[in-house]
Protein backbone atom coordinates (compact mmCIF):
# COMPACT_ATOMS: atom_id res chain seq x y z
CA UNK A 1 0.00 0.00 0.00
CA UNK A 2 1.00 3.43 -1.00
CA UNK A 3 1.40 5.74 2.00
CA UNK A 4 -0.28 9.12 1.32
CA UNK A 5 1.97 12.43 0.75
CA UNK A 6 1.45 13.64 4.47
CA UNK A 7 1.71 10.06 6.09
CA UNK A 8 4.84 9.32 4.04
CA UNK A 9 6.33 12.44 4.64
CA UNK A 10 6.38 11.75 8.42
CA UNK A 11 7.26 8.63 8.00
CA UNK A 12 10.38 9.57 6.34
CA UNK A 13 11.28 11.70 8.91
CA UNK A 14 10.93 9.42 11.69
CA UNK A 15 13.15 7.11 9.66
CA UNK A 16 16.13 9.11 9.40
CA UNK A 17 15.95 10.24 13.05
CA UNK A 18 15.90 6.52 13.73
CA UNK A 19 18.65 5.75 11.11
CA UNK A 20 20.95 8.30 12.63
CA UNK A 21 20.13 6.92 16.36
CA UNK A 22 20.99 3.71 15.13
CA UNK A 23 24.04 4.06 12.98
CA UNK A 24 25.72 6.96 14.98
CA UNK A 25 24.48 6.28 19.09
CA UNK A 26 26.10 7.86 21.61
CA UNK A 27 29.84 7.73 21.79
CA UNK A 28 32.51 8.43 24.23
CA UNK A 29 35.19 8.43 22.30
CA UNK A 30 35.37 10.33 19.05
CA UNK A 31 35.41 7.85 15.88
CA UNK A 32 35.84 10.09 12.25
CA UNK A 33 33.48 9.20 10.42
CA UNK A 34 35.10 8.75 7.05
CA UNK A 35 37.23 5.79 8.62
CA UNK A 36 34.04 4.68 10.22
CA UNK A 37 32.71 4.19 6.97
CA UNK A 38 35.47 1.77 5.39
CA UNK A 39 34.65 -0.37 8.57
CA UNK A 40 34.71 -4.16 6.89
CA UNK A 41 30.82 -5.79 7.93
CA UNK A 42 30.59 -8.15 5.45
CA UNK A 43 32.69 -10.06 2.52
CA UNK A 44 31.46 -11.57 -0.50
CA UNK A 45 33.33 -13.70 -2.53
CA UNK A 46 36.30 -11.49 -0.50
CA UNK A 47 35.02 -8.15 -1.89
CA UNK A 48 34.53 -6.12 1.14
CA UNK A 49 30.60 -4.53 2.22
CA UNK A 50 31.69 -1.59 4.60
CA UNK A 51 29.54 0.62 6.74
CA UNK A 52 29.55 3.05 3.97
CA UNK A 53 27.75 0.59 1.54
CA UNK A 54 25.47 -0.59 4.00
CA UNK A 55 24.11 3.35 5.55
CA UNK A 56 21.73 4.36 2.78
CA UNK A 57 20.21 0.42 2.16
CA UNK A 58 19.71 0.60 6.06
CA UNK A 59 17.96 3.63 6.08
CA UNK A 60 15.96 2.51 3.12
CA UNK A 61 14.94 -0.75 4.77
CA UNK A 62 14.19 1.27 8.39
CA UNK A 63 11.86 3.15 5.89
CA UNK A 64 10.04 -0.01 4.84
CA UNK A 65 9.11 -1.02 8.46
CA UNK A 66 8.37 2.74 9.41
CA UNK A 67 5.49 2.65 6.70
CA UNK A 68 4.21 -0.70 7.43
CA UNK A 69 4.22 0.45 11.03
CA UNK A 70 2.43 3.63 10.10
CA UNK A 71 -0.24 1.79 8.21
CA UNK A 72 -1.48 0.54 11.66
CA UNK A 73 -1.05 3.62 13.48
CA UNK A 74 2.46 2.53 15.10
CA UNK A 75 5.76 3.82 14.65
CA UNK A 76 8.93 2.19 14.89
CA UNK A 77 11.01 1.89 18.03
CA UNK A 78 14.69 3.25 17.79
CA UNK A 79 15.69 2.13 21.33
CA UNK A 80 14.36 -1.63 20.93
CA UNK A 81 17.82 -3.68 19.92
CA UNK A 82 16.86 -6.49 18.47
CA UNK A 83 14.57 -4.42 16.30
CA UNK A 84 17.20 -2.60 15.02
CA UNK A 85 19.57 -5.36 14.76
CA UNK A 86 17.07 -7.62 12.05
CA UNK A 87 16.82 -3.84 10.47
CA UNK A 88 20.30 -4.06 10.03
CA UNK A 89 20.47 -7.98 9.12
CA UNK A 90 18.00 -7.54 6.42
CA UNK A 91 19.60 -4.48 5.02
CA UNK A 92 22.84 -6.70 4.62
CA UNK A 93 21.16 -9.78 3.39
CA UNK A 94 20.07 -7.42 0.44
CA UNK A 95 23.28 -5.74 -0.40
CA UNK A 96 25.25 -9.06 -0.24
CA UNK A 97 22.61 -10.22 -2.66
CA UNK A 98 22.83 -7.79 -5.03
CA UNK A 99 26.78 -8.30 -4.36
CA UNK A 100 26.67 -12.25 -5.35
CA UNK A 101 24.51 -11.02 -8.25
CA UNK A 102 26.61 -8.44 -9.89
CA UNK A 103 29.68 -10.70 -9.38
CA UNK A 104 28.16 -13.56 -11.20
CA UNK A 105 26.53 -11.14 -14.14
CA UNK A 106 30.07 -9.79 -14.84
CA UNK A 107 31.08 -13.32 -14.62
CA UNK A 108 28.73 -14.77 -17.25
CA UNK A 109 30.18 -12.30 -19.85
CA UNK A 110 26.70 -10.30 -19.44
CA UNK A 111 26.66 -6.45 -19.91
CA UNK A 112 23.77 -3.63 -19.68
CA UNK A 113 23.46 -2.41 -23.18
CA UNK A 114 23.39 1.57 -23.24
CA UNK A 115 19.53 1.82 -23.45
CA UNK A 116 19.23 -0.26 -20.17
CA UNK A 117 21.65 2.00 -18.39
CA UNK A 118 19.55 4.98 -19.72
CA UNK A 119 16.74 3.71 -18.13
CA UNK A 120 18.36 3.03 -14.97
CA UNK A 121 19.33 6.53 -14.73
CA UNK A 122 15.83 8.04 -15.34
CA UNK A 123 14.17 5.80 -12.83
CA UNK A 124 17.36 6.63 -10.22
CA UNK A 125 16.71 10.13 -11.01
CA UNK A 126 12.67 9.57 -10.58
CA UNK A 127 13.70 7.77 -6.96
CA UNK A 128 15.98 9.94 -5.36
CA UNK A 129 13.83 13.16 -6.27
CA UNK A 130 10.71 11.35 -4.06
CA UNK A 131 12.75 11.12 -1.80
CA UNK A 132 14.09 14.85 -1.72
CA UNK A 133 10.25 15.99 -2.02
CA UNK A 134 9.04 13.87 0.91
CA UNK A 135 11.62 14.99 3.26
CA UNK A 136 11.54 18.14 2.34
CA UNK A 137 7.80 18.57 2.40
CA UNK A 138 8.62 16.76 6.20
CA UNK A 139 10.60 19.36 6.79
CA UNK A 140 7.97 22.39 6.02
CA UNK A 141 5.19 21.11 7.61
CA UNK A 142 7.64 20.80 10.75
CA UNK A 143 8.34 24.29 10.65
CA UNK A 144 12.65 23.63 10.01
CA UNK A 145 12.37 25.03 6.82
CA UNK A 146 10.22 28.58 5.72
CA UNK A 147 10.82 28.07 1.67
CA UNK A 148 11.04 25.22 -0.23
CA UNK A 149 14.29 25.77 -2.00
CA UNK A 150 15.92 25.53 1.41
CA UNK A 151 13.69 23.19 2.49
CA UNK A 152 15.03 20.76 -0.54
CA UNK A 153 18.73 21.87 0.01
CA UNK A 154 18.60 20.48 3.61
CA UNK A 155 16.85 17.19 2.62
CA UNK A 156 19.27 16.53 0.51
CA UNK A 157 22.04 17.37 2.71
CA UNK A 158 20.54 14.70 5.17
CA UNK A 159 19.67 12.42 2.80
CA UNK A 160 23.32 12.50 1.65
CA UNK A 161 24.21 12.02 5.52
CA UNK A 162 22.27 9.35 5.75
CA UNK A 163 23.74 7.19 2.72
CA UNK A 164 20.60 8.21 0.85
CA UNK A 165 22.08 8.97 -2.05
CA UNK A 166 21.43 9.03 -5.87
CA UNK A 167 24.20 6.77 -6.18
CA UNK A 168 22.34 4.56 -4.59
CA UNK A 169 19.65 5.02 -6.27
CA UNK A 170 21.30 3.96 -9.47
CA UNK A 171 22.93 1.20 -7.42
CA UNK A 172 19.37 -0.42 -6.78
CA UNK A 173 18.19 0.37 -10.16
CA UNK A 174 21.06 -1.40 -12.32
CA UNK A 175 20.57 -3.86 -9.79
CA UNK A 176 16.88 -4.87 -10.78
CA UNK A 177 17.98 -4.67 -14.78
CA UNK A 178 20.82 -6.77 -13.35
CA UNK A 179 18.88 -9.55 -11.39
CA UNK A 180 15.98 -9.88 -14.90
CA UNK A 181 18.94 -10.05 -17.40
CA UNK A 182 20.57 -12.80 -14.80
CA UNK A 183 17.27 -14.60 -14.87
CA UNK A 184 16.79 -14.95 -18.44
CA UNK A 185 20.13 -15.76 -19.10
CA UNK A 186 20.19 -18.58 -16.45
CA UNK A 187 16.36 -19.79 -17.42
CA UNK A 188 16.11 -19.44 -20.99
CA UNK A 189 16.09 -23.34 -21.87
CA UNK A 190 13.44 -23.52 -19.68
CA UNK A 191 10.04 -24.68 -21.42
CA UNK A 192 6.89 -26.49 -20.59
CA UNK A 193 5.67 -29.33 -22.36
CA UNK A 194 1.51 -29.79 -23.67
CA UNK A 195 1.19 -32.86 -21.76
CA UNK A 196 2.35 -30.87 -18.65
CA UNK A 197 -0.34 -28.39 -19.11
CA UNK A 198 -2.70 -31.01 -19.63
CA UNK A 199 -2.06 -32.41 -16.52
CA UNK A 200 -1.75 -29.11 -14.24
CA UNK A 201 -5.12 -28.61 -15.70
CA UNK A 202 -6.71 -31.93 -15.12
CA UNK A 203 -5.41 -30.64 -11.23
CA UNK A 204 -6.75 -27.82 -10.91
CA UNK A 205 -10.21 -28.41 -12.52
CA UNK A 206 -10.78 -31.06 -9.83
CA UNK A 207 -9.84 -28.69 -7.34
CA UNK A 208 -12.30 -26.14 -8.60
CA UNK A 209 -15.05 -28.06 -9.00
CA UNK A 210 -14.59 -29.06 -5.29
CA UNK A 211 -14.03 -25.78 -4.31
CA UNK A 212 -16.66 -23.83 -5.71
CA UNK A 213 -19.50 -26.22 -5.32
CA UNK A 214 -19.08 -26.64 -1.46
CA UNK A 215 -18.30 -22.47 -1.58
CA UNK A 216 -19.50 -20.71 -4.53
CA UNK A 217 -18.65 -17.58 -3.36
CA UNK A 218 -14.94 -18.44 -3.62
CA UNK A 219 -15.14 -18.59 -7.03
CA UNK A 220 -15.66 -15.03 -7.49
CA UNK A 221 -13.20 -13.85 -5.66
CA UNK A 222 -10.72 -16.16 -7.53
CA UNK A 223 -11.82 -14.61 -10.48
CA UNK A 224 -11.73 -11.02 -9.84
CA UNK A 225 -8.10 -11.91 -8.52
CA UNK A 226 -6.81 -13.30 -11.35
CA UNK A 227 -6.94 -17.05 -11.04
CA UNK A 228 -7.38 -19.16 -14.34
CA UNK A 229 -10.25 -20.41 -14.26
CA UNK A 230 -11.37 -24.13 -15.75
CA UNK A 231 -14.59 -24.33 -13.65
CA UNK A 232 -17.76 -21.76 -13.02
CA UNK A 233 -20.41 -23.22 -10.82
CA UNK A 234 -23.93 -22.18 -11.54
CA UNK A 235 -25.74 -18.50 -10.69
CA UNK A 236 -23.39 -16.05 -11.56
CA UNK A 237 -23.73 -12.71 -13.68
CA UNK A 238 -21.18 -9.52 -14.62
CA UNK A 239 -22.87 -6.36 -13.18
CA UNK A 240 -21.59 -3.09 -14.12
CA UNK A 241 -21.31 -0.76 -11.47
CA UNK A 242 -21.39 2.96 -11.99
CA UNK A 243 -20.69 4.29 -8.58
CA UNK A 244 -21.23 7.97 -7.90
CA UNK A 245 -18.80 8.48 -5.04
CA UNK A 246 -18.72 10.93 -2.12
CA UNK A 247 -17.12 14.15 -2.31
CA UNK A 248 -13.12 13.72 -1.74
CA UNK A 249 -13.09 16.50 1.14
CA UNK A 250 -15.97 14.32 2.66
CA UNK A 251 -14.28 10.54 1.86
CA UNK A 252 -10.85 11.89 3.69
CA UNK A 253 -12.73 13.18 7.25
CA UNK A 254 -14.09 9.65 6.68
CA UNK A 255 -10.59 7.75 6.02
CA UNK A 256 -9.41 9.79 9.15
CA UNK A 257 -12.15 8.75 10.93
CA UNK A 258 -11.77 4.72 10.34
CA UNK A 259 -8.44 5.37 11.07
CA UNK A 260 -9.31 6.39 14.72
CA UNK A 261 -11.94 3.55 14.79
CA UNK A 262 -9.08 1.10 14.21
CA UNK A 263 -6.40 2.58 16.10
CA UNK A 264 -8.90 2.35 19.25
CA UNK A 265 -9.58 -1.48 18.26
CA UNK A 266 -5.79 -1.93 18.51
CA UNK A 267 -6.02 -0.19 21.64
CA UNK A 268 -8.73 -2.08 22.99
CA UNK A 269 -7.49 -5.23 21.72
CA UNK A 270 -3.85 -4.29 23.57
CA UNK A 271 -5.50 -3.57 27.12
CA UNK A 272 -7.30 -6.57 27.15
CA UNK A 273 -4.05 -8.94 26.74
CA UNK A 274 -2.33 -6.39 29.21
CA UNK A 275 -5.43 -7.26 31.57
CA UNK A 276 -5.25 -11.04 30.31
CA UNK A 277 -1.28 -11.15 31.60
CA UNK A 278 -1.71 -9.56 34.78
CA UNK A 279 -3.83 -12.85 36.42
CA UNK A 280 -5.83 -11.63 39.48
CA UNK A 281 -6.33 -7.91 39.71
CA UNK A 282 -6.77 -5.44 42.42
CA UNK A 283 -10.44 -3.26 42.78
CA UNK A 284 -8.12 -0.44 41.75
CA UNK A 285 -6.33 -2.22 38.94
CA UNK A 286 -10.03 -3.32 37.60
CA UNK A 287 -11.56 0.03 38.07
CA UNK A 288 -8.46 1.46 35.82
CA UNK A 289 -8.96 -1.00 33.10
CA UNK A 290 -12.55 -0.31 33.34
CA UNK A 291 -12.35 3.26 33.08
CA UNK A 292 -9.90 2.91 29.71
CA UNK A 293 -12.89 0.52 28.05
CA UNK A 294 -15.33 2.96 28.47
CA UNK A 295 -12.97 5.70 27.76
CA UNK A 296 -12.35 4.27 24.34
CA UNK A 297 -16.39 2.75 24.10
CA UNK A 298 -17.27 6.73 24.20
CA UNK A 299 -14.67 7.34 21.64
CA UNK A 300 -16.36 4.93 19.58
CA UNK A 301 -19.96 6.12 19.71
CA UNK A 302 -18.08 9.84 18.96
CA UNK A 303 -16.66 8.91 16.00
CA UNK A 304 -19.14 6.41 14.53
CA UNK A 305 -21.69 9.65 15.19
CA UNK A 306 -19.50 11.90 13.52
CA UNK A 307 -19.08 9.28 11.17
CA UNK A 308 -22.63 8.99 10.32
CA UNK A 309 -23.35 12.76 9.97
CA UNK A 310 -20.32 13.30 7.41
CA UNK A 311 -21.37 10.37 5.80
CA UNK A 312 -25.44 11.58 5.22
CA UNK A 313 -23.82 15.32 4.36
CA UNK A 314 -21.80 13.58 1.82
CA UNK A 315 -24.49 11.65 -0.04
CA UNK A 316 -26.38 15.04 0.05
CA UNK A 317 -24.15 16.54 -1.77
CA UNK A 318 -23.92 13.68 -4.66
CA UNK A 319 -27.34 12.95 -5.02
CA UNK A 320 -28.59 15.02 -7.68
CA UNK A 321 -25.56 14.17 -9.44
CA UNK A 322 -26.91 9.87 -9.04
CA UNK A 323 -30.28 10.98 -9.75
CA UNK A 324 -29.13 12.75 -12.96
CA UNK A 325 -27.12 9.57 -14.18
CA UNK A 326 -29.94 7.23 -13.53
CA UNK A 327 -32.24 9.35 -15.57
CA UNK A 328 -29.71 8.93 -18.74
CA UNK A 329 -29.44 5.09 -17.39
CA UNK A 330 -33.03 4.42 -18.06
CA UNK A 331 -33.55 6.49 -20.64
CA UNK A 332 -31.17 4.49 -22.84
CA UNK A 333 -29.87 7.27 -24.95
CA UNK A 334 -26.24 6.85 -23.80
CA UNK A 335 -24.35 3.81 -23.09
CA UNK A 336 -23.84 2.25 -19.77
CA UNK A 337 -20.07 2.23 -20.43
CA UNK A 338 -20.00 5.75 -21.50
CA UNK A 339 -21.96 7.15 -18.50
CA UNK A 340 -19.44 4.98 -16.71
CA UNK A 341 -17.02 7.13 -17.92
CA UNK A 342 -18.97 10.13 -17.71
CA UNK A 343 -20.08 9.77 -13.91
CA UNK A 344 -18.51 6.46 -12.07
CA UNK A 345 -15.69 6.88 -9.45
CA UNK A 346 -15.12 3.45 -9.29
CA UNK A 347 -11.60 2.95 -10.27
CA UNK A 348 -12.55 -1.37 -10.34
CA UNK A 349 -14.75 -0.41 -13.66
CA UNK A 350 -11.43 1.39 -15.37
CA UNK A 351 -9.81 -2.01 -15.39
CA UNK A 352 -10.06 -4.82 -17.42
CA UNK A 353 -11.57 -7.13 -17.28
CA UNK A 354 -14.43 -5.70 -14.89
CA UNK A 355 -13.92 -2.93 -17.42
CA UNK A 356 -15.34 -4.87 -20.09
CA UNK A 357 -17.27 -7.82 -18.74
CA UNK A 358 -18.36 -6.43 -14.90
CA UNK A 359 -17.99 -7.84 -11.76
CA UNK A 360 -18.83 -11.56 -11.21
CA UNK A 361 -21.72 -11.94 -8.30
CA UNK A 362 -23.61 -14.57 -6.52
CA UNK A 363 -26.49 -15.26 -3.97
CA UNK A 364 -23.62 -16.02 -1.79
CA UNK A 365 -20.93 -13.31 -2.65
CA UNK A 366 -19.33 -11.59 0.31
CA UNK A 367 -16.77 -9.52 -1.62
CA UNK A 368 -19.54 -6.86 -2.21
CA UNK A 369 -21.78 -5.20 0.63
CA UNK A 370 -24.94 -6.74 1.12
CA UNK A 371 -26.73 -3.72 -0.49
CA UNK A 372 -24.76 -3.71 -3.48
CA UNK A 373 -25.48 -7.55 -3.66
CA UNK A 374 -29.02 -7.58 -2.96
CA UNK A 375 -29.71 -5.32 -5.29
CA UNK A 376 -27.63 -7.31 -8.63
CA UNK A 377 -29.29 -10.35 -7.95
CA UNK A 378 -32.80 -8.69 -7.68
CA UNK A 379 -32.48 -7.87 -11.49
CA UNK A 380 -34.85 -9.96 -13.29
CA UNK A 381 -32.72 -9.99 -16.71
CA UNK A 382 -29.41 -9.04 -18.60
CA UNK A 383 -29.77 -5.71 -19.62
CA UNK A 384 -31.72 -4.61 -16.55
CA UNK A 385 -30.84 -1.28 -14.28
CA UNK A 386 -31.25 -1.01 -11.04
CA UNK A 387 -32.53 2.03 -9.65
CA UNK A 388 -30.21 4.14 -7.19
CA UNK A 389 -28.67 1.59 -4.67
CA UNK A 390 -27.14 3.67 -1.49
CA UNK A 391 -24.09 2.36 0.40
CA UNK A 392 -21.31 4.01 2.40
CA UNK A 393 -19.29 4.70 -0.77
CA UNK A 394 -21.88 6.52 -2.07
CA UNK A 395 -25.06 5.52 -5.18
CA UNK A 396 -24.58 3.00 -7.37
CA UNK A 397 -26.42 1.83 -10.54
CA UNK A 398 -26.18 -1.65 -11.44
CA UNK A 399 -26.52 -3.14 -14.97
CA UNK A 400 -26.93 -7.11 -15.22
CA UNK A 401 -24.33 -7.11 -17.87
CA UNK A 402 -24.68 -11.11 -18.38
CA UNK A 403 -25.08 -14.12 -17.35
CA UNK A 404 -21.61 -16.41 -16.82
CA UNK A 405 -22.12 -19.90 -18.23
CA UNK A 406 -21.46 -22.85 -15.95
CA UNK A 407 -19.59 -25.85 -16.40
CA UNK A 408 -15.86 -26.84 -17.13
CA UNK A 409 -14.00 -24.42 -19.65
CA UNK A 410 -12.06 -26.69 -22.02
CA UNK A 411 -8.14 -26.68 -21.47
CA UNK A 412 -7.66 -25.25 -24.74
CA UNK A 413 -9.32 -22.14 -23.73
CA UNK A 414 -6.85 -21.12 -20.85
CA UNK A 415 -3.52 -23.49 -22.38
CA UNK A 416 -1.89 -19.89 -23.11
CA UNK A 417 -2.15 -18.46 -19.31
CA UNK A 418 -1.33 -22.05 -17.62
CA UNK A 419 1.66 -21.78 -20.09
CA UNK A 420 2.79 -18.83 -19.19
CA UNK A 421 2.39 -19.09 -15.13
CA UNK A 422 3.66 -22.62 -15.23
CA UNK A 423 7.01 -21.06 -17.03
CA UNK A 424 7.44 -17.96 -14.45
CA UNK A 425 7.13 -20.55 -11.47
CA UNK A 426 9.42 -22.86 -13.42
CA UNK A 427 12.02 -19.82 -14.10
CA UNK A 428 11.30 -18.54 -10.76
CA UNK A 429 12.12 -21.72 -9.09
CA UNK A 430 15.27 -22.53 -11.19
CA UNK A 431 16.27 -18.84 -10.28
CA UNK A 432 15.65 -19.01 -6.97
CA UNK A 433 18.10 -21.95 -6.61
CA UNK A 434 20.68 -20.49 -8.96
CA UNK A 435 20.93 -17.77 -6.35
CA UNK A 436 20.91 -19.99 -3.18
CA UNK A 437 23.85 -22.07 -4.99
CA UNK A 438 25.62 -18.86 -5.82
CA UNK A 439 25.23 -17.43 -2.12
CA UNK A 440 26.47 -20.49 -0.96
CA UNK A 441 29.58 -20.63 -3.15
CA UNK A 442 30.11 -16.89 -2.57
CA UNK A 443 31.56 -18.00 0.71
CA UNK A 444 29.43 -14.61 2.75
CA UNK A 445 31.46 -13.99 5.86
CA UNK A 446 29.98 -11.30 8.24
CA UNK A 447 31.06 -9.36 11.21
CA UNK A 448 27.77 -7.51 12.57
CA UNK A 449 30.16 -6.80 15.94
CA UNK A 450 31.54 -3.81 14.09
CA UNK A 451 28.29 -2.19 13.27
CA UNK A 452 27.64 -0.29 16.26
Amino acid sequence: MKLSRPRRAAALAAVLMCAAFALGGCKLISIDPAVDAKTVIAEVSGEPVTKGDLAGPYTLTLSQYAALYSMYGLSIDASDASFITSVKESALASVTSQKVREQRFSARGLELTPEEEAQAEADADEAYESWVESYAESMLQAGVSTNEASARSQAAAELDGQGVTRDLMLYSTRDAVISSRLKDDVTKDVTISDDEINAEADARRADQIAKYDENPASFGTDMTGGVIILYRPDGYRYVKNLLVGLPDDIQSELDAIDSELATNDYNRYSLEQQKASMGTLSEADEQTFDSLFISLDEADARLTEQRGEKLAQGKEQIKSRAEEALEKAKSGDEGFDALIDEYGDDPGMREEPAKTAGYPVCDSTTSYVAAFKDAAMALANPGDISDLVETDYGYHILLYASDIPSGEAPTSDVADALRGEMLTARKDELYNQAMADWTAEANIKTYMNRWN
